[in-house]
Formats: C-alpha cells, structure tokens, sequence
C-alpha cells in the first residue's frame, strides 16, 4: 500500500509537510464552531484519500480502534445535569456530543491518513526537518525524531503482539471471551507476561540492530532519500491552510 502510495500526491509532497498538514487539520477541527466547517473539513479529508489512493477499507481498518471513544464522547456528551431533572438529554446536549464525535472522528481520520501515506523512515525524516531549527539550542533532534519514529512504528507491532497472544492462549483452553467479567478479566491477566516478555526481546533485537549499524557514531546522518522543498509542498500547504481558513472564518 505504501508503496503504491509513493506515486500518488503523498509521494511528492515532504514528510514536514504532511505533518503540518495533520497539525493544521486537526487544530481546525477542534476550532471550526459549526457543522458546515467540519463538513468542509470532511470533504478535504476524502479528497486527499483519493488523491492518494487510499482504499476506503484499509482506512476503516485502521480507524476501527477509534470506534470505543466516539462512543463514549456521544454517551457522555449527551447528557446535561439539570437540578430539578437530574441527568437528561437535550437537544443543545446532544448536538455537542455529535460534534464532538464528529471532531474525533476527523482527527482519526487525518491520522490514519497519514500512517498509511508515510513510511517509518518518512515520518522520522518528516520530524528531524521540523525539529531542526531547535538544533541550535542543543534538542538532540535526530535522537528525538528517532524515538518518535520507533514510538509510532511500535504501536501496530504491539496490537499484533496481543493478537498472536491472545491467539496463543485460546488454542491453550484460555476462556478470554468467557460471560462472566471477573473470568474474563483473570483469563486476560495471564496475556500480559507473554505479551511485556515479547516486547522486551523486540526492543533487545532493535537495539542490537541499531548497536550494529553504529547509530550515534557519526554527527550527521545519511539518508538514502533526498527530500526537497518543491512546487507539490507550496500546493499542499496553500490549500491545506485556505480550506482551514474557510471552514473556522467563511462558513
């Protein structure tokens, strides 16, 4: 997917760029006061997924983890204290939970967007290019934009971690999806030993790997990809940021 991807707009466009553009959507999200400028936002959304060839069942995928907080900011969105009443629903009420989901929901979505358009090595790239200017003060930039890298890369490691574990311990007569909460629960403690010994030795073998390719010995870094600042980045950023000023001040 990614690789296809490389051909497609996302492929033109900096790394930097395109995690200026996930900051600016998603603070307009969260700023844009009515639902007309959320839909814009929306319509945005989908038109770079399709810009960049994003098949809309891999980005449901991916967003499907998003599903248990947008049901809860609608649960306790929508309810309002009354003194007289206690907790009720009311139209104010509820239409501040739909646009508080629809938020999250955006936000989910500019994210996922983003993971399946940009490599690992793309998104370190992409924040070893913004954080440079901090350089001067003495941020270990390229120190920083690795961790951040291996944190965001270890995220879909680790839930396939826990589905292999999971896996392993159903086939071992484990009553993970047993009706009673309290068996359930103590059927699941017993995943987390198999679960922090996996990822101790993944990080033990990064380590290694990183240890081997003498990471830190040399003061500037090579990179096999030569990103430049072109005509797709100044596009980019000219509508990411027009369509992020109508929605908060025309609409």
């Amino acid at each position: 997917m990614l690789q296809k991807n490389q051909q497609s707009l996302a492929g033109r466009v900096h790394p930097g760029v395109r995690i200026l553009m996930l900051l600016v959507l998603s603070l307009a999200a969260f700023a844009c006061p009515d639902p007309q400028g959320l839909a814009l936002l929306a319509l945005f959304a989908i038109v770079l997924a399709a810009l960049c060839r994003v098949r809309p069942k891999e980005l449901a995928r991916l967003m499907l983890p998003a599903a248990p907080f947008l049901v809860m900011a609608l649960l306790f969105g929508a309810f309002n204290y009354d003194p007289l009443a206690g907790m009720v629903v009311t139209a104010q009420s509820a239409g501040k939970a739909v646009l508080t989901a629809a938020r999250l929901l955006l936000l989910f979505a500019a994210s996922a967007l983003f993971c399946l358009t940009s490599t690992s090595s793309e998104q370190m790239t992409g924040l070893r290019t913004l954080l440079s200017p901090f350089a001067r003060l003495g941020l270990p930039v390229d120190d920083a934009a690795t961790t951040l890298s291996l944190a965001l890369r270890f995220i879909p490691l680790t839930m396939e971690q826990i589905r292999q574990v999971r896996t392993a311990q159903k086939c071992r007569g484990a009553r993970l999806d047993s009706s009673s909460v309290g068996a359930r629960l103590r059927a699941n403690a017993g995943s987390f030993v198999p679960l922090f010994v996996g990822m101790f030795r993944r990080a033990e073998v990064l380590s290694q790997a990183m240890d081997a390719r003498c990471y830190g010995c040399a003061k500037e870094r090579a990179s096999l990809a030569q990103w430049r600042f072109g005509r797709a980045d100044l596009v980019a950023c000219a509508l990411t940021l027009g369509v992020c000023a109508a929605a908060l001040f025309v609409l």
